[in-house]
């Protein structure tokens, strides 16, 4: 039995997606007969972060991966209710009152018509938000019966209420609610309005967590107090709109006269308050735990929801040794509600209940043979050179062991917003200054933000502080300490407060990447890499061949290597691009507008963005020249265009090129 899960959005990446950021992360998974077969959110393919488009690449993916048809498929469910269907088909006649009403299995059957040509509702299974996330954990936690905390921005409940969480009991197939969190507690929204203030918004709220250790939770903590009332049996409530009132209290103070803007220095004020909304978060969700904990006598916790990507925060509900063991949904943000709808329909229709540690998150794209990849790379050779080598993972530990940053591409990739040693950025976790130089020259982000250590599991407790050994622990889910008298020497990935993220390999789980750390260990006598996504600051993690070879150009990694090739980066990349093609991104457009001078109204060139703002940025300006380039034939090179157009290849010309590349807004290809 076939089951595609989905989490979904109506939009498309060519037109405006009136939904915003709402059905953020869409995915998909399929499992057969109860097994993940394969698992990708739309982002890694379409290259927009975060997107709500309807998945139709990534169910082309997993569809794919089983060499089936959609029409082989024996259910759809989809992460949200038949009340919420029938309420999106509502919203259609109010908009156009032509409009025939839809039944929820019609509206969510209408974007396979429009994509494959299929009418699925028969096929359609429904699983309220909450829900999903509720069953995109306890299948895989490996735990018989546990207490579950579900914590989110909000989501539909399926009755026409919204909710922020969701607590409940699991024992076997069964789920008993104890508790409905209602989206004015939502601590997913307590968060991200309260980092407006230190210049973040949604889908920032990992780089305040980062920055929190840098302050003093003390400091702000009687003015958050006013934000948040402790109530009994795990009751609580929060500010509708903590920033504003934080910003009313604040005022005062030099640092926050006004809210801070993104791109601005960091003031020690702004670092406290991150210490202190941490805090608070900690506090709160310890709260609710501790409660049902008590109440419900469970001595096994797992956690869903975006809050559950808190890994501060999960190391405090560790640490409190309220629980036996815990387990995070890897991919507890909304992408992994595609899972779990799918994981409640095949226990619906199944009647198959079974309970298994979820063992890895290799889920998505394969990198293809050796031989395809050389002539893939081939493609490139005017801006790359390359060899193949072997054992490849020998020569990636020297090169790493020599200083080198490295960027490693191997198998399958992962599931869900970490990188766990597929689609990696990989270094030695010893000199400080690594940490320094990938979050400048590489990553191009600000400079606080931690890295995570990949250590081998046989090792893990001797360098860090392991209280509870967790399977969470494989997928960079817990913060923990790391071990005194190795602080100082793991410069490069020991947070400011002594703490890392940290994720254990072991043998049967990524057998490849386990070998690299072990070579490094021979060469180095430590057993630990510095490891964090390979991507720039404005992309998903890369999934393609392609994919890596454009984020490699387009940031100052050392070296790349993708299955057993050795890839580095020939001079004089700018002019040389000038011999590839050069294409708009799927979900841009060009456009052209006036603005208002000393001189009167004149027209000016841009590329815009043809989705949701809340994904990437609206509109760059461009030059008349490239705005001619890119309109003309794109089958043909950049060269060759502007002989044409009779354009001069200017270096500022080419340079507009090569920035656009790198902000993912144009495409770079081979002829």
């Amino acid at each position: 039995m076939y089951i595609l899960g989905l989490q979904t959005g109506a939009g498309i990446e060519t037109r405006f997606n009136r939904d915003g950021f709402s059905n953020h992360d869409s995915a998909a998974v399929l499992l057969k007969d109860g097994e993940i077969i394969a698992a990708i959110e739309e982002e890694r393919l379409s290259r927009v972060k975060h997107c709500n488009f309807f998945p139709r690449r990534a169910i082309e993916f997993c569809l794919q991966q089983a060499n089936i048809c959609l029409s082989d498929v024996d259910y759809i469910a989809l992460n949200y209710s038949e009340y919420d269907a029938h309420s999106m088909a509502s919203l259609g006649v109010l908009e156009d009152a032509k409009t025939k009403v839809a039944s929820a299995h019609e509206f969510a059957a209408s974007e396979f018509m429009q994509f494959f040509a299929q009418d699925v509702k028969d096929k359609i299974v429904f699983c309220s938000h909450h829900l999903a996330h509720v069953w995109s954990a306890t299948p895989l936690s490996g735990f018989d019966e546990s207490l579950v905390v579900v914590l989110d921005g909000n989501g539909p409940s399926g009755d026409g209420k919204m909710l922020s969480g969701l607590v409940g009991v699991h024992k076997n197939s069964e789920f008993n609610t104890l508790a409905e969190i209602p989206a004015k507690k939502s601590l997913g929204h307590f968060y991200i309005r309260s980092i407006r203030l230190v210049g973040y918004n949604r889908f920032d709220e990992y780089k305040v967590m980062g920055l929190a250790p840098y302050g003093d939770p003390n400091r702000f903590a009687k003015e958050f107090q006013q934000l948040y009332r402790l109530k009994d049996q795990g009751d609580y409530d929060v500010h509708h709109n903590p920033g504003v009132a934080m910003w009313q209290q604040l005022y005062s103070l030099p640092e926050f006269s006004s809210p801070r803007r993104k791109g601005e220095e960091f003031t020690q004020a702004h670092k406290d308050f991150a210490a202190s909304l941490q805090a608070t978060l900690e506090k709160l969700i310890l709260h609710i735990v501790e409660n049902y904990q008590q109440s419900s006598g469970m001595k096994y916790l797992c956690l869903a929801g975006g809050v559950a990507h808190n890994c501060t925060a999960n190391g405090k509900i560790v640490s409190s040794k309220m629980f036996d063991e815990i387990f995070v949904q890897p991919a507890a943000h909304d992408a992994g509600g595609a899972l779990g709808a799918a994981l409640y329909a095949h226990n619906l229709k199944s009647k198959q209940f079974q309970t298994k540690r979820l063992e890895h998150l290799f889920y998505g794209t394969e990198i293809p043979s050796n031989e395809v990849i050389e002539d893939k790379l081939k493609d490139w050779s005017s801006l790359i050179s390359y060899k193949k080598v072997s054992p490849v993972t020998e020569h990636a530990a020297q090169l790493i062991a020599d200083g080198s940053i490295i960027a490693w591409v191997q198998g399958r990739s992962e599931f869900g917003p970490r990188a766990l040693g597929s689609r990696s950025i990989l270094a030695d976790p010893r000199p400080a200054s690594n940490r320094d130089k990938i979050n400048k020259m590489v990553k191009k982000r600000e400079g606080y933000r931690p890295f995570a250590p990949s250590v081998l599991e046989e090792y893990s407790q001797e360098y860090f502080e392991i209280e509870q050994f967790s399977n969470s622990l494989q997928f960079m889910n817990l913060i923990v300490s790391v071990k005194e008298e190795y602080k100082e020497k793991l410069g490069a990935i020991t947070h400011v407060d002594g703490t890392a993220r940290i994720q254990t390999v072991n043998k049967n789980s990524n057998s490849r990447y386990w070998e690299l750390i072990s070579k490094f260990n021979e060469l180095s006598g430590v057993p630990i890499l510095l490891n964090t996504s390979f991507n720039n600051n404005v992309e998903p993690i890369v999934d393609s061949v392609e994919d890596a070879i454009a984020s490699y150009l387009t940031t100052d990694l050392d070296i790349l290597i993708v299955g057993d090739y050795v890839i580095e980066r020939k001079p004089e990349l700018t002019n040389n691009i000038a011999n590839f093609q050069i294409r708009l991104r799927e979900s841009y457009k060009l456009s052209k507008g006036f603005k208002q001078t000393n001189q009167g109204f004149e027209t000016f060139k841009s590329i815009e963005f043809a989705s949701s703002g809340f994904f990437a940025k609206q509109t760059h300006t461009i030059s008349n020249e490239l705005f001619e380039i890119l309109a003309a034939d794109n089958r043909y090179s950049i060269a060759h265009l502007a002989d044409q157009l009779r354009i001069e290849l200017t270096s500022e010309l080419l340079l507009e090129i090569l920035n656009l590349w790198e902000l993912r807004v144009i495409q770079i290809m081979p002829k």
